[in-house]
């Protein structure tokens, strides 16, 4: 489990890495010049890509727990990295072609695909697999979401969004402009920042319609009672598993952290894929369904498999 919220805390850094590299003002102001249409269509939008192209598949995917999530972890960096090529291409800072722009895009969904619901040995397939082996060798439905389900420090996004939301509007009593946001004292950025990528694809606008949508008070004290009850409720539960069981439920629960918390923010629905799924709009991808270059894109996938792999291993 601790290596899943490692991968979301390596992920978010690198994210923040390229927001710097990119400049803060030039990411608001881009992702502003998107329109408000293609922030409220985009998960819509981006689910037709997904769903009406043949993606190949390699083998990609390890057998082994360990193996999947350092995968997992690999195919989400060259997706990051995609995204913000995708940015640079917009603010006319990339120097690569629209053609460009799109093949990486579609090599980097296609990877990212593989370890996901597109593929029979992603993420959803894996967890579907383990839950029916808890299912029926340990426990029931009751005990699999008492056990498996992330808690404190774990926040389902969810939750997260009610928490980091009300010291948002901490920082900003009224919805912000981009200049409020730019304008905010260094030592205050970062959990303003953080809000931003995680919730609202570094939309300032959108962040303006959860003031009226959220009162974050209410909502916190009820969450936090449930937590608790929850901690101590598991606490017992797994006193009683086996080490092979609980190895198992660790597992599953890994695995839940990466869909609960790291897809919604950092996948397609989230920061990255946002200014990727404009890359498929500008080229009417899901109107004209193109025929992959199978080759090309296997072979893409494999040099940004490798080059994610590669630079993991450097920084450690």
């Amino acid at each position: 489990m601790m290596e899943a919220l490692n991968i979301v805390d390596r992920l978010e850094q690198e994210i923040v890495r390229q927001e710097l590299a990119f400049g803060r003002e030039r990411l608001l102001r881009t992702i502003s010049s998107f329109g408000s249409e293609a922030y409220v269509t985009h998960t819509a939008y981006y689910r037709r890509v997904i769903r009406e192209t043949t993606w190949p598949h390699g083998k990609w995917v390890g057998g082994m727990h360990t193996d999947f999530l350092r995968g997992f972890e690999y195919s989400s960096l060259g997706y990051v990295w995609a995204g913000f090529e995708s940015l640079r291409f917009f603010a006319g800072a990339g120097g690569l072609s629209i053609d460009q722009v799109y093949e990486d895009a579609l090599i980097a969904e296609s990877l990212r695909g593989q370890f996901g619901k597109s593929s029979p040995d992603g993420l959803d397939r894996r967890l579907m697999d383990m839950q029916e082996e808890f299912l029926t060798e340990y426990g029931d439905e009751e005990d699999l979401i008492l056990l498996c389900t992330p808690m404190l420090p774990i926040r389902p996004a969810e939750t997260a969004l009610v928490e980091d939301f009300a010291d948002f509007r901490t920082l900003f009593p009224l919805p912000p402009t981009i200049d409020d946001i730019l304008g905010l004292p260094a030592r205050l950025q970062v959990k303003a920042w953080q809000f931003l990528r995680r919730y609202v694809r570094w939309n300032a606008a959108a962040a303006a319609l959860l003031y009226d949508k959220f009162h974050p008070a209410s909502v916190m004290s009820r969450a936090t009672i449930q937590e608790e009850q929850h901690v101590r409720r598991r606490d017992l539960a797994l006193r009683k598993l086996s080490e092979s069981a609980v190895t198992l439920v660790d597992s599953i629960t890994s695995l839940n952290v990466l869909n609960l918390v790291l897809e919604p923010a950092f996948s397609f629905k989230g920061c990255v894929g946002f200014p990727l799924g404009m890359v498929f709009r500008s080229v009417n991808h899901v109107e004209q369904r193109p025929a992959l270059d199978q080759v090309s894109i296997l072979l893409g996938k494999m040099n940004l498999f490798t080059l994610a792999q590669q630079r993991n291993e450097n920084e450690k």
